[in-house]
């Protein structure tokens, strides 16, 4: 009696990774905060992000929305897709600069019988101080402001620290964005047909992912 005795092997092709997301704004340097559009080409794929420094995983928050960007952050993402490894890591520093204080005068607006010296004073450090007389010409505050005429005097300040850029206020995908999304479709339905192709199996992977 002759018995066959059947052997399996599971495959150690390793699996590709999916397409690393994108982040709708760069990283840097900012006045004002705003939107922040993650994205990636793969229609499959999930993303998961972290705000706190730490390194996604399929716990961490997945993306629904924009994320908010109000204050100095970093954030990471990573996107997962059924038959792929984990994507690659991408992160990204938003410095959010504060708002300089409002300026104060040293008189207070009202009714005087004489001219009065008026200083401009904030207290963001560094801060230059403009002003206006008229409404229309905006001096910058050197000293002390003789007002001997009915006026009305208004200032604001503003911090000394340069932004690279104002946030973006529209969130469009850039035409080199677009091809590179058209790319990565391509690149998956390649991946999707040579998995096909080879006669071995993978072993199975499963996830789960929280409700």
């Amino acid at each position: 009696m002759t018995s066959d005795l059947l052997e399996f092997q599971p495959s150690t092709t390793e699996l590709p990774p999916a397409v690393t997301p994108q982040l709708g704004v760069e990283g840097g340097t900012y006045s004002s905060g705003g939107s922040l559009a993650l994205y990636d080409s793969m229609s499959s794929a999930k993303i998961y992000s972290t705000t706190d420094g730490t390194t996604p995983t399929a716990n961490s928050r997945l993306y629904t929305s924009t994320l908010n960007i109000v204050s100095t952050v970093t954030v990471k993402a990573i996107a997962i897709a059924p038959g792929y490894r984990d994507s690659g890591v991408i992160s990204a520093s938003y410095t959010i600069l504060p708002q300089a204080a409002t300026p104060t005068f040293s008189e207070p607006g009202g009714s005087y019988s004489s001219a009065q010296t008026v200083k401009i004073s904030d207290t963001t450090p560094g801060a230059t101080i403009l002003y206006t007389t008229d409404g229309v010409t905006v001096l910058k505050y050197t000293g002390p402001i003789v007002i001997s005429k009915t006026t009305t005097l208004s200032s604001v300040a503003q911090a000394n620290v340069t932004p690279r850029a104002r946030w973006p206020r529209r969130l469009i995908r850039s035409l080199r964005s677009r091809v590179a999304s058209r790319a990565g479709r391509r690149r998956e339905r390649r991946l999707r047909a040579g998995r096909r192709r080879e006669n071995r199996r993978v072993p199975a992977r499963i996830r789960v992912r929280p409700s």
